[in-house]
């Protein structure tokens, strides 16, 4: 149970950080050669840490407010205890400084690797629950 809160709580870490526009804690999320796959939502899919973290740069630019829930988490871990998977619910909404929002509702499908710093997120497959609402 311990491993699964561990995951739970990094995934509230990634919330928290993209929330408080900061990339400082992105290498305690994500594993160097971490893969974001949300291209299901036209955002494009990254590779490594460098790519994850100018993208959120990018967003951080582009917003004054976000705010992402997580929800319905479900962690499986694998006999070893060195990978998990898992899925959850997140529902993002962001304000933009144009005036725009945007407000989306998916379902992410991870993939953990646990390393000498404890569980990092390996590969995060993000598909649509509900159609993306923009405004």
């Amino acid at each position: 149970m311990r491993d699964i809160e561990e995951i739970r709580t990094l995934t509230h870490r990634y919330a928290l950080l993209l929330d408080t526009a900061t990339s400082a804690g992105i290498d305690e999320v994500f594993t160097d050669d971490a893969v974001f796959d949300a291209s299901a939502i036209e955002l494009p899919t990254l590779t490594g840490l460098d790519a994850i973290r100018g993208f959120w740069h990018g967003v951080f630019d582009l917003t004054t407010h976000t705010t992402h829930v997580v929800t319905n988490h479900i962690v499986d871990v694998h006999a070893g205890y060195q990978t998990a998977t898992g899925t959850h619910y997140l529902r993002a909404e962001m304000l933009y400084k144009d005036g725009g929002t945007t407000l989306v509702t998916v379902l992410n499908t991870d993939t953990y690797q646990r390393g000498r710093s404890g569980w990092r997120i390996a590969h995060r497959l993000v598909k649509p629950l509900l159609p993306l609402v923009r405004g």
